[in-house]
């Protein structure tokens, strides 16, 4: 990674999530404190966008977790992501 990329509230959380699966912590354990880490530093309007984010899609990130198959609308949406074409929304 670029010395100057920013590390996105959601990379840290899946970064965070990661490591405790490796350490063979629960899912229910590990969640609450790994979604803290992700936003700490954000402004308190970002945090609540992310807390909020997060808290949407808690279920599949749970999935991801048990290594469960994406759903269909997962895999759109990342097809659409992943469009090299895809012209992004304005901020």
């Amino acid at each position: 990674m670029a010395d100057f990329e920013a590390v996105t509230p959601a990379v840290r959380l899946a970064q965070d999530l990661a490591d405790a699966r490796r350490r063979g912590e629960p899912f229910a354990g590990a969640w609450d404190e790994a979604v803290k880490r992700a936003v700490t530093g954000q402004r308190t309007d970002e945090r609540a966008a992310w807390s909020s984010a997060f808290t949407a899609t808690a279920a599949a990130w749970a999935s991801a977790w048990h290594r469960e198959a994406a759903t269909r609308p997962q895999l759109a949406l990342l097809a659409v992501a992943a469009d090299p074409e895809r012209v992004p929304l304005a901020a």
